[in-house]
């Protein structure tokens, strides 16, 4: 896995992708209060799996930037924040990994 950052209009989002990027492309959220490398376990046992594979720190976790003062940390403000990271990447299709927070993302 190497670094990933995406500047958005609310501040970076950072996280890790897999330098080699398959068709099938997937955003991995972690859990509350944890980061993108919660994933690296499971990232192993996918490396093999023909994927493009974005472990993403959300905002105010992991080396992503805080929300701007007054931004609440919603599941609906995370939801916008993923399909922006989305976009950024080109990406009309993929797939959502999700633990804890991420998975009710």
């Amino acid at each position: 896995m190497e670094p990933f950052a995406c500047d958005l209009a609310i501040g970076r989002v950072t996280g890790l992708r897999n330098p080699e990027r398959g068709p099938r492309r997937v955003l991995a959220l972690h859990g509350w209060l944890d980061n993108a490398a919660s994933f690296l376990p499971l990232s192993a046992h996918l490396h093999a799996q023909d994927l493009d594979l974005v472990l993403l720190d959300l905002p105010g976790h992991g080396h992503s930037a805080w929300l701007p003062t007054g931004a609440e940390y919603t599941l609906s403000s995370a939801i916008a924040i993923l399909l922006q990271v989305a976009d950024a990447l080109g990406w009309e299709r993929f797939s959502v990994l999700g633990h804890s927070l991420g998975g009710g993302v």
